[in-house]
């Protein structure tokens, strides 16, 4: 009997009782393939429950060749052959039969009955051994299903994280396209103080886009700081905070400060915070600054 597709591979085992209980009948008729007949021989180590299951099959397996009927040849011919050997005439065609030698019995009539419920048996444990193949099957095809299930709704978590990733990065390069495209744009350029002294940074001020912020070379940060934007109008009023990528670098597109012109500003500088969100006022010393020019 061959296992049915999906069944046999013998690297998921049951989740359940039942579909141990499935298996009994396949077992018994060996009809399972040899990697899941180890493991159903592991399983009876342990379960009285399913080693009484199989041992009750024991009986029918044992009948199945006593289960049917011996083929006998028609009367008819029996006569024939018997007439032909002693040259004799054939019997009565009204019986059918040919007499009985002296001394022969009839044969004794066959149990009907119980060759019927060997049958019954036989055809049940059949069945039964079906019905275990398929539902392991089903189990192995739907551990399948929900492998790739959960492969392909990884997948789409992926995409959509890429996806929100190109929106932001959209969002940021409009933003920055708006502010160097507008027509009242001034330019700012920092130069490095005190720590920073090796780092450089321009500022592109309008006063209808905001301010786009670009720095090279700037020092690692402390945990928990970050660096903090401010245009001196005169006084300090911050624009937005940035953190600087490994290499140093670090973009940025912020909106002007609230009743804030450019006209009145007079500079931009940068600062070392310690907070996420910045400080209210800066912190010193002044890591960048510049001039705006008029």
């Amino acid at each position: 009997m061959t296992p049915a597709p999906g069944f046999g591979t013998g690297d998921v085992p049951p989740r359940d009782h039942e579909e141990w209980r499935a298996a009994a009948a396949a077992y018994a008729l060996d009809a399972l393939d040899a990697a899941d007949r180890k493991a159903f021989a592991s399983h009876l180590e342990t379960c009285v429950e399913c080693r009484a299951l199989v041992a009750s099959y024991a009986p029918v397996l044992a009948n199945l060749g006593l289960a049917t009927e011996p083929l006998r040849p028609p009367e008819s011919l029996r006569a024939r052959t018997l007439a032909r050997a002693v040259n004799q005439p054939r019997p009565s065609t009204v019986t059918g039969r040919p007499p009985l030698e002296a001394g022969a019995k009839s044969p004794a009539p066959q149990p009907a009955r119980q060759t019927a419920s060997w049958w019954l048996l036989a055809a049940s444990l059949m069945a039964a051994a079906g019905l275990g193949i398929y539902a392991w099957s089903l189990r192995q095809q739907v551990g399948v299903l929900r492998t790739i299930v959960s492969q392909a709704s990884a997948e789409v978590q992926a995409v959509r994280a890429e996806l929100a990733n190109v929106r932001r990065e959209s969002t940021r390069l409009g933003s920055a396209v708006n502010v160097l495209s507008a027509a009242d744009l001034r330019r700012v350029d920092l130069t490095g103080q005190a720590q920073a002294s090796a780092a450089s940074a321009r500022a592109f001020v309008s006063q209808s886009h905001g301010l786009m912020f670009s720095a090279e070379h700037l020092p690692a940060l402390a945990a928990g700081h970050v660096y903090q934007v401010w245009v001196l109008a005169p006084t300090p009023m911050s624009a937005g905070v940035v953190t600087p990528a490994p290499d140093g670098t670090a973009t940025a597109t912020m909106p002007m400060p609230n009743d804030v012109t450019v006209a009145a500003i007079t500079a931009v500088a940068v600062t070392e915070e310690p907070s996420p969100q910045g400080s209210l006022s800066p912190t010193m010393p002044i890591l960048l600054v510049g001039n705006i020019g008029r």
